[in-house]
């Protein structure tokens, strides 16, 4: 493709500041002149995608200030770089560029490389350059080769967080993608000693995924499909493909993928499998992320295609053989947060804000992460290494902050060493702080079949309960149920409201006997106050027995009127009085809308920090429950008073008024509870309480 006629003027020598040069703003020329499609898509891209768009939206008015729709380019600035032995001239431009219709304008770079004797040289890397700005289309996985040496020779808080055990413990009969041989094998046909692999996280997607089935394990213990195939419902997706290749390249032989990995359709291999997946992405050697895609067919980007930015193709190129021509954006630290919470990817159907990549992420001990315009290598080290511009940030709403936090526990079990900084370590009340954390961001993740989120999480509550104790095998904190379970539902978990992502959130309750009602898995999303005390005279106790589990409440209760004005149990929305009338002045949270007015059980379980319409003040929480039969309850919201009004609230609960009562809820933590088993209900009259069963 040949430059148009005002392009081939641009030379090497007239990249001055101060100058100006115009390109056409038409995206119906695409593809007549690279340099123009260039500056054009570098110009809409950062338009349509960018935080700053958010507080600035694009300019409406037409200024049409040339007859032509033109983009103005301005350099602003220059450095110069010698990049390798060859001491090419290397330009990197700051420059502006104004639409002359619109008067918008946006700061980007772009460099710009002379030839020597040799050609055009490669902008892999640039030595003694702070940064690497080059946006290359495709992956440099020489450079991945030499991230996992370093991390080899010289990282030593690289180890698994999932509990050390050999290779072995896996079951034999997990099976793994033999990339040399396209087929599958178990692992019992294995004799690699160290038997090492590679594991896959990616999103399956809706239009089409591969799966091995009680009919075509033997088909694909022989040979997997190809890409492409003859018959379109048998081909091995991209990602897969692309997995494999990466694999390969790496040094290793096999691969772990769950769409092949595990037989779909049998229940048995089901339950053996996904009881193992910790163990399998803790021990993988490395884990392939493919954070950048909605479905299997995306790819992993930079491998079987160009990495997607400016449509691919157009990211950089070459002008008359003389002059290599390209965009050069040092990516900021939260590139990669920005499009998932505000950009291309704040979607439900991708990567990170799918159920199953939750634990994925956590409990791998080194991910490889495919992003959109760049790689980022993930091990025990405090920050990534990325191909390009700065190393992402995390923070506590991420699971690469939540495996390092678990990390520098199980540096010191949690104790701080005498006369040491608290801050400085990881201590159990902090990392159960953190888990609490993250779970809020868990219960933002969406899921095809919403009874799934317990099975989602078992391995890594599996881990901490390995880690710290302390942990059911649902993920509740057993040593903090008081404020465990006040959990209320949010469309802003975590979140300030003015900062929430441009994902939109919707309220996602699971059928009536999937979790327990008191369960943080029965309604997404949520929040947790923070920090806790128990409230007097009461007394909780969790027995997990796996499938089901066992709750009780002792205390006293108050029965409250419930009356909904408004808004799916919105706050400021519901309004509690006490049974002679009174406002209990009482801040509700419902789970689910009210058909009428209700008269609830009310029981305080725990003091807690709590946010609600102001700062973070302690107030007393409790649960609200609903009698649905003659002595059977279920939970139906959760309430909130602040300590220093919480006089009459005192009153009332220590007086004659109150009842003592013992709740004994029976739940089931997986999906097909409701199908097979029934609500409990015993009721048992004494002189001091009543005995109450509640679902």
């Amino acid at each position: 493709m040949s430059p148009c006629a005002s392009c081939v003027s641009v030379t090497y020598s007239s990249i001055v500041p101060g100058a100006i040069f115009y390109f056409d703003a038409d995206a119906q020329n695409r593809d007549e002149c690279r340099f123009c499609d260039l500056v054009r898509g570098s110009y809409l891209e950062y338009l349509t995608t960018n935080l700053y768009w958010i507080y600035n939206p694009p300019k409406a008015t037409l200024q049409k200030t040339t007859s032509r729709h033109l983009i103005k380019l301005t350099v602003d600035d220059i450095e110069l770089v010698s990049p390798d032995e060859h001491q090419c001239n290397l330009k990197i431009a700051q420059a502006t560029l104004q639409d002359t219709w619109y008067d918008d304008e946006v700061k980007r770079a772009f460099y710009f490389h002379s030839s020597h004797s040799q050609g055009i040289c490669r902008l892999d890397h640039v030595p003694n350059h702070k940064e690497n700005g080059v946006l290359s289309a495709w992956a440099s996985l020489g450079l991945v080769r030499s991230w996992i040496e370093d991390c080899d020779m010289h990282h030593t808080n690289c180890q698994p967080i999932v509990p050390a055990v050999p290779s072995e413990a896996l079951h034999p009969s997990t099976r793994f993608i033999d990339t040399i041989s396209e087929c599958l094998v178990s692992l019992d046909e294995i004799n690699s000693v160290p038997f090492k692999f590679v594991a896959l996280s990616y999103v399956w997607g809706v239009d089409y995924q591969l799966q091995t089935t009680s009919a075509t394990l033997e088909d694909f213990r022989r040979k997997l499909p190809g890409l492409p195939a003859t018959d379109d419902n048998m081909r091995l997706p991209l990602t897969i493909r692309d997995a494999m290749d990466v694999t390969l390249t790496m040094g290793h032989r096999y691969l772990w993928v769950d769409a092949l990995c595990i037989v779909q359709d049998s229940p048995s291999d089901l339950e053996v499998q996904l009881a193992q997946m910790g163990r399998i992405y803790g021990l993988a050697a490395l884990t392939v992320v493919a954070r950048g895609g909605r479905t299997s067919d995306s790819g992993l980007p930079g491998m079987s295609s160009p990495r997607n930015w400016l449509s691919g193709g157009n990211i950089n190129f070459e002008m008359n053989g003389t002059l290599s021509i390209g965009c050069w954006d040092v990516l900021d630290r939260n590139y990669e947060k920005y499009e998932e919470q505000h950009g291309v990817f704040a979607d439900t159907a991708c990567y990170m804000w799918r159920g199953w990549t939750f634990q994925e992420q956590i409990l791998s001990t080194r991910t490889l992460e495919f992003n959109r315009r760049r790689m980022a290598f993930w091990c025990g080290h405090p920050e990534p290494a990325v191909e390009c511009g700065t190393a992402p940030r995390t923070d506590m709403r991420d699971a690469h902050h939540f495996r390092s936090a678990v990390r520098k526990y199980r540096e010191t079990d949690g104790i701080v060493p005498p006369g040491q900084p608290a801050w400085e370590y990881m201590t159990k009340d902090m990392l159960i702080s953190r888990w609490r954390t993250i779970r809020e961001h868990y219960s933002t993740r969406h899921f095809t079949y919403p009874g799934d989120r317990r099975k989602a999480v078992l391995g890594t509550a599996s881990m901490l309960r390995h880690v710290i104790g302390d942990i059911d095998s649902s993920g509740h904190v057993l040593s903090q149920l008081g404020s465990e379970l006040l959990w209320y539902k949010t469309l802003h978990p975590g979140w300030n409201e003015s900062q929430q992502p441009a994902i939109k959130f919707s309220y996602c309750a699971v059928p009536f006997g999937t979790f327990p009602s008191w369960s943080w898995l029965s309604l997404w999303p949520l929040n947790w106050p923070s920090d806790y005390k128990p409230f007097p005279e009461v007394e909780l106790q969790l027995h997990d027995a796996g499938a089901s589990s066992l709750l009780e409440i002792r205390g006293r209760t108050l029965e409250i009127n419930v009356i909904e004005e408004g808004g799916d149990g919105e706050k400021d929305k519901v309004k509690a009085y006490y049974e002679d009338g009174t406002d209990a002045k009482l801040e509700v949270y419902l789970d689910r809308s009210l058909e009428a007015q209700m008269v609830v059980t009310c029981i305080p379980i725990a003091s807690v920090i709590h946010s609600g319409k102001s700062m973070p003040k302690w107030c007393y929480g409790m649960l609200l429950l609903q009698n649905v039969d003659e002595s059977g309850y279920r939970r139906v919201g959760a309430a909130f008073v602040v300590e220093a009004r919480a006089g009459e609230f005192l009153r009332r609960i220590e007086s004659d008024e109150a009842r003592h009562l013992v709740m004994r809820s029976v739940g089931y933590g997986s999906s097909h509870a409701a199908a097979s088993c029934t609500r409990l209900v015993v009721v048992v009259a004494t002189d001091s309480y009543t005995r109450l069963v509640t679902a």
